[in-house]
């Protein structure tokens, strides 16, 4: 999406309440066809994260901008760290994909594959990167903030262009890179479930449970140590070859 596009649609959205979806706007892809619909929806997320949708069925024009996903406004001050720059201190990765709803392939390999529903994924926020096909998961800490995002290809090929390695991740701020899923909006359940993959972490909190993606097999002392801060009881429900390097790492 150009500069000036996206401009134009926080301009729109500047006036839309935080959690509210207004419908009443021209779009500015189609500008509303022979008959200048206003068939223009924007919903605003949060002060910087905004979804929008054109329901002319001729256009369908949707997406997100903001600063969940990492888009050019929201990352330009947080470079991509470089071997050779600036070495151990943090430095994002922005995300500066565009993303529109799920499609169907996606919302197919979910519910087939892994029993999460098109409105689980809806809720969870996941969303698809248009030009690669891969899967958008916000990352974010156990108080519901976002840390930044994680994308991942379909185990069944798109045929669509893009990176082929399975998941990507793009940290936005500083501290434990984990991915904490509630099976409540408003705290950590008293047991708290450690699995590898956010998409097993997305299971357990729809489960009923709190789950933790280590965004691999890797946990930190750090990681360690604010899962304990939230809960005593922490399970670890991993891949059997990945049990014992977490539970080495995690001694050290």
């Amino acid at each position: 999406m150009n500069g000036t596009l996206q401009s134009e649609l926080r301009l729109l959205a500047r006036d839309v309440p935080i959690g509210a979806t207004e419908h009443r706007f021209a779009c500015p892809k189609c500008n509303g066809g022979r008959h200048s619909d206003r068939s223009f929806s924007i919903t605003r997320v949060d002060a910087t994260t905004i979804l929008y949708c054109c329901h002319r069925a001729t256009c369908g024009f949707d997406g997100c901008i903001g600063r969940a996903f990492g888009d050019f406004e929201c990352s330009e001050s947080i470079p991509h760290r470089t071997s050779d720059e600036n070495p151990g201190q943090f430095q994002g990765r922005p995300f500066r994909g565009d993303v529109q709803r799920l499609g169907g392939e996606w919302l197919s390999e979910l519910q087939q594959l892994y029993g999460i529903s098109g409105d689980d994924a809806s809720e969870l926020g996941w969303l698809e990167e248009i030009d690669s096909g891969r899967l958008v998961v916000p990352i974010r800490s156990p108080l519901g903030e976002t840390r930044g995002v994680q994308t991942r290809n379909r185990r069944r090929s798109s045929g669509k262009p893009g990176d082929i390695r399975k998941t990507l991740d793009y940290p936005q701020v500083d501290g434990p890179w984990l991915a904490w899923f509630l099976e409540s909006q408003f705290s950590p359940s008293s047991t708290i479930v450690l699995v590898e993959d956010v998409i097993s972490a997305a299971k357990v909190a729809l489960a009923g449970h709190t789950g933790v993606s280590l965004m691999g097999s890797h946990l930190s002392l750090e990681g360690l140590e604010e899962t304990q801060e939230q809960a005593n009881n922490l399970v670890l429900a991993l891949d059997r070859d990945a049990t014992s390097k977490a539970l080495r790492l995690a001694s050290r």
